[in-house]
């Protein structure tokens, strides 16, 4: 790696620290909070596909993705400034608005353990009523 990446990389590995901490309190707190749910008869008819676990669980990597393809540094530190804004409004709306959903029964394949344990915190720990969501 040159020396621009690997300042980057650590630069990327702080705010990502830094965000899960605070995605983590956001969620906590919310869990105080009266929460509201807006699952419509659509979304209740929608089916867990046991496969799609795996692109959710990717999603946790994919902010270090830049890292490998941006050549433009400066393009860089734009899309990161813009993705703490996103989330740092997406968490204020979320306190203010805090949203709950049933989650479905899981089974026991592999998928479905994956998705368990981001249900019951081993990816990131937040409460049963809490459903933050994920940006």
């Amino acid at each position: 790696m040159k020396w621009d990446r690997k300042f980057y990389l650590k630069i990327s590995l702080v705010v990502y620290f830094i965000w899960a901490i605070v995605f983590e309190a956001v969620g906590w707190y919310a869990t105080t909070l009266p929460a509201r749910d807006f699952t419509t008869d659509i979304d209740r008819q929608i089916p867990l596909i046991p496969a799609f676990v795996w692109p959710y669980v990717l999603c946790y990597v994919f902010p270090l993705l830049p890292l490998f393809v941006v050549k433009d540094w400066h393009r860089f530190n734009r899309a990161l400034l813009s993705i703490i804004l996103a989330n740092l409004s997406a968490f204020v709306l979320y306190l203010i608005m805090p949203i709950a959903f049933p989650r479905p029964v899981l089974g026991e394949t592999l998928y479905l353990s994956v998705c368990s344990r981001s249900y019951t915190g081993l990816i990131f720990i937040l409460a049963q009523t809490s459903c933050q969501v994920s940006m």
